[in-house]
């Protein structure tokens, strides 16, 4: 059974990836045209939503690891930046980032997680970049000389909010973060038996015949 500071870390995971889910769906909403907003608009529009969503899952990754004892101190309650709580959660746990993962397949009473294939998801590097890059660019207007400059044509179907959005979607669409102690794994699926709702749990990296509290991740 979870402790109460497992449960806890659970729900509040879940909300938070709740909320990722929907940004991803109102980036594709707005840049299949759904919108009345012209296309910069659109553009500013999904720029912000991933912002957002990079920050929830900076937010997600400090509440899963509530386990290490310094992410509750007030220096990491306190920070607002995802380049910040990324950093800092690397220099205290070097494998805390999330792990894509493909849908679980059955063996009996035992499940297995294979890993999405390297190059199909978001990466910490990737995801700080656009962060501290893509979007903070975009939703700055810049310069004067910038302000003076006439900008390109943007694409109709903005290829380059899309690409990140769906890199960061096979990222959590199912994923794992090893906790700090142990074999622990904190697990979450993004749409849980099409309830729609993201469904978190606990498990261990191991057969659930020698002990373990779930499946293997591999």
């Amino acid at each position: 059974m979870p402790t109460t500071l497992e449960t806890e870390a659970l729900q509040t995971y879940s909300h938070v990836m709740a909320e990722v889910k929907i940004r991803l769906e109102w980036i594709e909403f707005a840049a299949n045209g759904h919108t009345r907003m012209s296309a910069p608009m659109v553009r500013e529009f999904g720029y912000l939503q991933l912002r957002m969503i990079c920050e929830l899952i900076a937010l997600g990754c400090l509440v899963a690891h509530g386990d290490i004892e310094a992410t509750r101190s007030g220096k990491f309650q306190r920070e607002t930046s995802a380049n910040d709580i990324l950093n800092g959660l690397e220099s205290l746990h070097a494998d805390f980032y999330p792990k894509a993962l493909l849908p679980p397949v059955r063996t009996g009473n035992h499940v297995h997680f294979a890993r999405r294939t390297p190059g199909t998801y978001m990466t910490k590097a990737e995801l700080l970049k656009l962060y501290g890059q893509k979007c903070g660019t975009a939703l700055h207007r810049g310069n004067l000389k910038r302000l003076l400059t006439p900008t390109p044509p943007i694409q109709k179907h903005f290829p380059e909010i899309i690409e990140p959005a769906q890199r960061i979607a096979n990222l959590l669409s199912v994923h794992s973060m090893s906790l700090y102690l142990g074999d622990t794994q904190f697990m979450c699926w993004m749409d849980y038996n099409q309830t729609g709702r993201p469904h978190v749990a606990i498990a261990e990296a191991r057969p659930p015949e020698a002990g373990g509290r779930g499946g293997t991740v591999g």
